[in-house]
């Protein structure tokens, strides 16, 4: 399986019940295609994808059973390219150790929420990396603790306009059907804890004591994991 581009991620395609919603893993691969080089995938098996090898949307995936056999079988392979994903998945993080360039995507918003001895070595291994992306400047300031800031690149989660090209022309007499006149505050996010959706709650009660009338429309997907733990409707308060 020729490959000079590995891309190193927990599970793809991503388990979102619209997995084009999530496409932190695919914009990598879309790049590096368009760069000329042929990539493949290493990820690990997961219920929604079973399959060992396989072939999504053209790219070659390679998926294992533990993050051991993945690391050692990524490190077996000589790519021109490497990237990899998510500050506290071990296979990306010791990913610069043994392949080069090496390109890190760290998705952190804290640091505290992490054993302090493994954020260290994470960190020793991920500074080795020759570019590293954060997401937000926050995100950057955490990781220039561990890392040299001048290999810190802050890239925004980009935005597909092509998605606003063709707006649904019932979308917004739809909207005037269900809410009406009322106020309404519309917020776009996936029902996970760390968007703190329940600071956003909190903050609506406030709203609603002014504005009897205002609704409160969340748009985003439910990642299967969490169906059956909790309903939406019961986001936890926290």
């Amino acid at each position: 399986m020729a490959s000079d581009f590995v891309e190193m991620c927990y599970e793809f395609p991503a388990s979102l019940p619209m997995p084009e919603l999530e496409n932190y893993f695919k914009l990598p691969l879309i790049i590096a295609q368009d760069m000329g080089l042929r990539p493949t995938v290493f990820c690990m098996k997961t219920p929604l994808n079973p399959l060992r090898k396989e072939r999504v949307d053209g790219w070659n995936v390679r998926r294992f059973d533990n993050p051991l056999a993945l690391y050692l079988s990524a490190s077996g392979t000589f790519p021109r390219l490497a990237h990899g994903h998510s500050f506290g998945w071990i296979p990306s993080s010791l990913g610069p150790m043994l392949l080069s360039p090496y390109v890190f995507t760290a998705h952190i918003y804290r640091l505290d929420g992490y054993n302090p001895v493994l954020v260290r070595l994470a960190a020793r291994s991920i500074s080795r990396s020759a570019a590293i992306i954060a997401l937000t400047k926050f995100e950057a300031q955490l990781l220039s603790a561990y890392a040299d800031p001048s290999k810190i690149h802050v890239i925004p989660c980009p935005v597909d306009v092509r998605f606003f090209e063709n707006p649904d022309p019932g979308g917004a007499q739809l909207l005037h059907e269900r809410f009406g006149e009322n106020h309404l505050i519309l917020t776009v996010s996936n029902l996970v804890r760390r968007k703190n959706l329940g600071a956003l709650f909190r903050a609506f009660r406030i709203v609603k004591q002014k504005f009897p009338r205002s609704k409160l429309l969340v748009a985003g997907a439910v990642p299967p994991i969490l169906l059956g733990v909790w309903r939406p409707g019961r986001y936890p308060p926290s």
